[in-house]
């Protein structure tokens, strides 16, 4: 009789144990489901307590969902590109007549000293800072061919360090670590995340490598300058967007197309300070 009860306890017991476990995959599910619903691409599922197959298929949906990221944000890079080579034609294209006519129209004596010539100076003045503005957009449309090789971090970091002897550095990348990587390309990223961290105002850089469960390199650049309010951190890669008065809003985005066209990625991290993440 007692192996009857022994029998039917576990039976019992594998019952539960079974729908508890269903219930977990079920809640996973849910979660994946609601991370997609809001573009939350960075999802981790938790990958203990399931069994060898469940473990790869949350693994291999883990890796999805950076594939969904990065794709999306080469769509993004891809469209801003399109938009900003569609803008700067067109209004570079009304900007010549206007720069042409008021220079023509300065030339004639019956303008030299009256209200009209200072009107002139204005919109011939207005109208080449228009241009130069938009120049700067040009160089973000255009497209990038990087040349790959192997690349020593450390190099790069040392020729950047050297622009800027005011800042004080926390290099924790090994002078060996090397990556793929366009050297001048990567040099341009590098100059600006540190050119943008001077000017708002750091006095520190701290940089260190990490490798994640697929192998990929990234570098980590945090400053310690005041931290990105949390309602631009998602607009930081967007072209034309900048908090800086004199600023043209192309550097983060042109860093962000740089890396993805070296089959890499960039992004701020959700931390206190100020992080960027360089991936290769």
């Amino acid at each position: 009789m007692w192996i009857l009860v022994l029998i039917l306890g576990l039976l019992l017991l594998a019952v539960w144990l079974i729908m508890r476990h269903q219930r977990r995959l079920r809640r996973r599910a849910y979660l994946i489901q609601e991370a997609v619903r809001n573009g939350d691409y960075q999802f981790r599922l938790p990958t203990t307590g399931m069994l060898s197959g469940e473990r790869d298929m949350a693994e291999a949906l883990n890796r999805f969902g950076e594939v969904i990221l990065q794709e999306r944000r080469k769509t993004e890079v891809a469209t801003w590109e399109r938009l900003t080579r569609v803008l700067t034609h067109e209004i570079m294209n009304g900007m010549a007549p206007i720069v042409s006519l008021s220079q023509t129209l300065l030339r004639r004596e019956e303008v030299k000293g009256t209200p009209t010539e200072e009107g002139l100076r204005a919109i011939q003045q207005t109208s080449g800072h228009l241009s130069a503005f938009l120049s700067a957009y040009r160089t973000f449309s255009k497209e990038l061919k990087p040349k790959l090789r192997p690349t020593r971090i450390s190099e790069v970091l040392t020729a950047v360090k050297a622009l800027f002897p005011q800042l004080e550095w926390s290099d924790g990348v090994d002078a060996g670590f090397t990556v793929q990587a366009d050297p001048d390309l990567f040099h341009q990223v590098m100059l600006n995340l540190t050119k943008n961290a001077a000017e708002a105002g750091a006095h520190r850089i701290a940089l260190c490598t990490v490798t994640d469960r697929d192998g990929r390199i990234s570098l980590l650049v945090s400053n310690d300058g005041p931290a990105i309010l949390a309602e631009n951190r998602s607009s930081v890669f967007v072209p034309f967007f900048t908090t800086k008065p004199e600023g043209s809003g192309i550097g983060l985005a042109l860093c962000r197309k740089i890396m993805i066209a070296m089959n890499g990625d960039l992004e701020l991290l959700d931390k206190s300070e100020t992080t960027f993440k360089v991936t290769f």
